[in-house]
């Protein structure tokens, strides 16, 4: 008895992961047959447009009822490039047009549970994550966040801590989603503008506009909360960097955009549970007499 199964989350698991050629290399010698390269884009590209790109969608509806002790939210952004779109120009003439560099939002969300310990000082662990990445409009972003937060369970998390840079927006989506949240300014940002800090003290007025009250890091690190953003600057460069900024990389923004989600996909473990899986049962019948044929008889 043989099952065969339908092959397109394993196109996308190779295609998602590097650059189409050398996936390409490797699908052909996981499966013993030569794939081009243009085989694995093309469906790589034609699975991530059939994706759910809405958190409300493609996150469990179970891990919206799935309580924590702590969640975590940082956000961050990055640049992929991409080949500027001129209306009118399309086929190999558009490939040659000049590259420009998009912004890719990111979201990490983080769940964690108070371990065991006699301790002073709470220590977490993390029970669950979840990244989300998209182009496009900040005002689209803070939508696909304030869903995948609620998605994620934010309800019913006992505390929210979120964490980002200075830039207004990030805390603009904090105060509309996150109101409750503990507010850290990550540590590393700060650090790099310190100079900066040190005059605020001589400039009273211009330093209560600053983000002083997000500073608090020997409380923060005292109720075990983590103070710097590299879960969401590491996804930056794992999400994007490493799959769509290689060496002479350029995408079209469409392309960019299906290919993202397959790589989300596949990297929340969402990619293999996309795909309904499609059995076929063979047997082999036995001849009734040495001149009948063996049948294949299939359902």
């Amino acid at each position: 008895m043989l099952w065969l199964f339908a092959t397109d989350d394993v196109f996308a698991l190779f295609g998602s992961g590097e650059a189409f050629d050398p996936a390409s290399k490797k699908l052909s010698a996981a499966v013993g047959i030569s794939i081009s390269a243009t085989a694995v884009q093309r469906n790589t590209e034609s699975i991530g447009s059939k994706l759910e790109y809405r958190p409300l969608r493609s996150i469990e509806a179970a891990r919206q009822n799935t309580s924590s002790d702590l969640m975590i939210v940082e956000i961050d952004g990055t640049t992929s490039p991409q080949i500027k779109e001129i209306e009118g120009i399309t086929g190999r003439e558009s490939l040659k047009q000049p590259t420009e560099y998009k912004e890719c939002n990111v979201v990490v969300i983080e769940k964690l549970a108070t371990k065991n310990t006699d301790e002073e000082q709470p220590h977490y662990e993390v029970e669950d994550r979840w990244t989300g990445a998209m182009y496009g409009k900040r005002g689209l972003f803070e939508g696909y966040v304030h869903e995948a937060g609620m998605r994620m369970g934010q309800m019913n998390a006992a505390q929210v801590v979120f964490i980002a840079d200075g830039a207004r927006h990030n805390w603009e989506i904090q105060m509309d989603n996150f109101h409750d949240a503990i507010q850290i300014l990550d540590v590393y940002h700060a650090l790099e503008h310190l100079g900066d800090y040190c005059e605020l003290f001589e400039n009273k007025p211009h330093g209560k506009q600053n983000n002083v009250d997000r500073m608090a890091y020997d409380t923060y690190r005292a109720m075990g909360f983590p103070i710097g953003s590299g879960l969401v600057e590491g996804s930056c460069k794992l999400v994007v960097g490493k799959r769509f900024k290689g060496n002479g990389m350029r995408w079209k923004l469409d392309d960019n955009k299906a290919v993202l989600r397959t790589r989300l996909a596949e990297l929340n473990g969402e990619l293999e549970a996309s795909f309904a899986k499609k059995r076929r049962k063979y047997s082999f019948v036995e001849p009734e007499s040495p001149f009948c044929q063996p049948a294949l008889a299939h359902a």
